[in-house]
């Protein structure tokens, strides 16, 4: 339900997400110098996710199960490489969760990691909605 509730919400304020962006865009908020971005389905060998797994698997790297990232297509349009940082997240989980499978007598698995789930499980969280305690006034604390 929190995945068609997160679409419904996406889909409502996109128009106004990509003014925003396009502003941001014409005002040059984005130029940073030479990007040394890849490509979505080439995580699997970038440093930072070799780390994880190194942390995860330990250096011999004995996991059986395989994890591949699919690149289908960006659910927000932004110049941080947020989709990336939570497909890494959710593609070592995977790799946890199919190697406690395995240690229980299963067999190796296939982890796949959409972009555009990856995406979605992290825009979901700007839509989450708290009450907060009575007292609480934000940065300032409780008073």
């Amino acid at each position: 339900f929190l995945r068609v509730k997160t679409w419904f919400r996406l889909l409502l304020e996109y128009n106004e997400l990509k003014k925003v962006y396009q502003s941001h865009v014409n005002d040059n908020f984005f130029i940073y110098g030479e990007s040394t971005a890849s490509p979505f389905s080439a995580l699997s060998s970038h440093k930072a996710f070799l780390d994880l797994k190194q942390y995860l698997c330990g250096v011999n790297n004995d996991t059986k199960s395989e994890l591949k990232f699919i690149a289908d297509y960006p659910v927000l349009p932004t110049y941080l490489p947020i989709e990336e940082g939570a497909a890494a997240c959710l593609g070592v989980l995977g790799l946890a969760c199919a190697d406690l499978y395995q240690s229980r007598g299963g067999e190796p698995q296939l982890i796949t990691v959409k972009q555009s789930d990856a995406g979605l499980a992290t825009a979901g969280y700007m839509f989450l909605e708290y009450k907060a305690e009575p007292g609480y006034h934000g940065c300032r604390g409780f008073k």
